[in-house]
């Protein structure tokens, strides 16, 4: 843990579908995506899980780290974010955002 940096690029991860599970993130460091970090755009069976984790100079429209989309209020997946740093992400929304669409 620890070890580990993910760098550059529009996005980091785009999670999108029905159902997804099991994906954990342990003390990595995400740093400057360019358009969003982690995308969480699958349904409200989903979940993510990011523990001791690092983002950095992220930037994007909505959430310059995390960007959590659902299509109606109901439907946005579950994301835990337990003991994570974030440090100069820029978005107009701030470094998580949750949106509906």
């Amino acid at each position: 843990d620890g070890n580990c940096t993910i760098k550059g690029g529009e996005s980091h991860f785009w999670m999108e579908g029905e159902g997804i599970t099991g994906i954990e993130f342990h003390g990595i460091k995400f740093e400057q995506a360019k358009l969003t970090s982690i995308l969480a755009f699958a349904d409200l069976n989903s979940e993510a899980k990011f523990y001791n984790c690092v983002w950095e100079n992220n930037e994007g429209l909505h959430g310059g780290a995390v960007n959590i989309w659902h299509i109606d209020g109901l439907n946005a997946m579950e994301i835990t974010i337990d003991h994570c740093v974030f440090t100069d992400n820029t978005s107009r929304d701030g470094a998580v955002s949750i949106e509906q669409g």
